[in-house]
């Protein structure tokens, strides 16, 4: 079905446009002749709309929606080169490739959602620059190299309930992301490695991935918004990550974090600090000395939390919460009640509900 979009009559005139070349610099076996630009935007639902697709190469001024159809593959669009609205592949029960698309470039947002038989995302590779990216609830989708030569998408990014994504490998070359990046609900990812060359993030999800072991593909990020890792069991470790600076919230909870390793160059957050409900949380030693929290620090019902030596350091926050975590000794969050320094480094404190046996072993105090 096609739906026309308004376009000035110069724009529609000018309808032949050289093709452009993919990023290897050929088409296989398409025409790399001229293409004609279509002012409308194109869904396919049924058969009968692919009698709406133009005969030989052309692009497309609008959007692209393939939704609840009964499409196995997208050969009937071989001879598309450019998307330049957005690119929406919803609900296709039977739909096991993208192959048909063959390098088309897509300039606009890219929505990859709801697809139980699609593996890969091949025939996306002409795509450089989005303004967004979905991939959701697609439970067979494994790997995301169709996507190797994406650079920049200006919005968010979203990457959730794919129950078969073991990694995120194929996005080597994203290096910045304007808006938020999520990634929710992926049972089998285990890693972010793959966006080892993303340094610009709006702010970072990471929530609720159970096998999620590693955070290291994000090394390349030093200063970003809010940061919230929760929810992620066997997550026992923080290293490889390399921030500096996070402007809004850093939300730490629920993870199976042991320490809290590779932020000894956190510097400074702008919001809260919060750690919490973190079972196997022994230790908060990894913070840098001189943290600098603008807003509340907030250390809460961590079960095993026994040291809090890292806030004798330097740390400071307009308010400090230290509550609920059961096997904390009460000499160690006196000597921050206690102590003049700490008292000026965290004006308003809180300091409930902890430990009431004596420190088990000696702690320094700064």
């Amino acid at each position: 079905m096609r739906t026309t979009r308004l376009a000035p009559l110069a724009a529609v005139l000018a309808s032949a446009c050289v093709a452009q070349v993919g990023p290897t610099g050929d088409r296989g076996d398409r025409d790399t002749g001229d293409c004609t630009l279509e002012p409308y935007a194109l869904t396919l639902t049924t058969e009968a709309d692919l009698r709406d697709i133009p005969r030989g190469c052309f692009s497309l001024d609008g959007d692209l929606v393939i939704e609840r159809s009964t499409l196995a593959n997208l050969d009937a669009l071989k001879q598309l080169r450019d998307v330049r609205g957005a690119l929406r592949i919803e609900d296709n029960g039977a739909l096991t490739t993208l192959a048909g698309l063959a390098d088309v470039r897509v300039a606009g947002e890219l929505v990859i959602e709801g697809n139980p038989r699609l593996a890969d995302l091949t025939g996306l590779d002409g795509t450089d620059e989005l303004t967004a990216l979905t991939l959701r609830s697609n439970p067979a989708l494994r790997d995301l190299s169709g996507l190797r030569n994406l650079t920049e998408i200006s919005g968010d990014v979203l990457v959730s309930n794919n129950a078969a994504l073991a990694s995120v490998a194929g996005l080597d070359k994203l290096a910045t992301v304007r808006g938020d990046l999520v990634v929710e609900v992926n049972d089998q990812l285990t890693s972010l490695s793959g966006l080892g060359r993303l340094s610009a993030v709006g702010s970072v999800t990471l929530e609720r991935n159970p096998r999620l072991q590693s955070v290291a593909g994000l090394s390349a990020l030093t200063t970003t918004g809010r940061v919230l890792i929760t929810g992620n069991a066997a997550l026992a470790s923080l290293t490889g990550l390399q921030l500096t600076r996070v402007t809004g919230d850093l939300d730490l909870e629920n993870n199976g974090l042991v320490g809290l390793g590779s932020l000894a160059n956190l510097g400074e957050v702008g919001g809260n600090l919060i750690v919490s409900a973190n079972p196997s949380l022994t230790g908060i030693d990894g913070l840098s000395t001189g943290l600098v929290v603008s807003g509340s620090l907030r250390i809460t019902n961590n079960g095993r939390l026994a040291s809090i030596y890292a806030l004798y350091l330097g740390a400071r926050a307009t308010s400090l919460v230290i509550t609920g975590n059961p096997a904390l000794s009460r000499p160690r969050v006196e000597h921050i009640e206690l102590n003049a320094t700490h008292q000026a480094a965290f004006p308003t404190r809180t300091i409930t509900g902890n430990g009431t046996a004596s420190s088990p072993t000696y702690e320094p105090h700064g």
